[in-house]
């Protein structure tokens, strides 16, 4: 059942945003971090990381994001769940559900990506806004 407290949503939303502006990230250029990176990115969208592995720039592609979450401003009889679809050369597509992980290697190193969640979070007012997935890359 999804019924969510005026406040805890507002609280939520609002950790949400800083996780956001905390991990930005452009999609046109590579990503340097060491051993985890946290990123967000639409649909169809190849984001490029570098310094995870060594000998490459590893390329994730979004290709599908799937959300079925209940609204926030509702009241629903099932939570509902969201998930994306993932995409790395040299690995089988996958899709995890938000708080799922999927270990996969590239270039010789393990490596774990962690669908954290995909925004926003749905209400009666923002159903056609473009959906993110906020996803991590950790060296294993």
């Amino acid at each position: 059942m999804c019924l969510m407290k005026k406040g805890n949503s507002m609280r939520y939303l609002g950790f949400l945003c800083g996780v956001l502006i905390l991990f930005s990230c452009e999609s046109n250029e590579p990503k340097s971090v060491e051993s985890e990176l946290a990123a967000h990115g639409e649909l169809y969208e190849t984001l490029s990381f570098s310094n995870l592995v060594d000998g490459g720039s590893l390329k994730v592609k979004i290709m599908a994001i799937k959300d079925s979450r209940c609204l926030s401003d509702v009241v629903c009889v099932q939570a509902g769940w969201a998930s994306a679809n993932f995409e790395i050369m040299g690995v089988p597509s996958f899709s995890l559900k938000v708080g799922e992980s999927q270990v996969f290697s590239f270039n010789g190193r393990s490596l774990k990506l962690t669908l954290a969640d995909v925004v926003p979070f749905p209400s009666t007012t923002n159903q056609a806004q473009q959906k993110e997935a906020v996803f991590a890359i950790t060296r294993q």
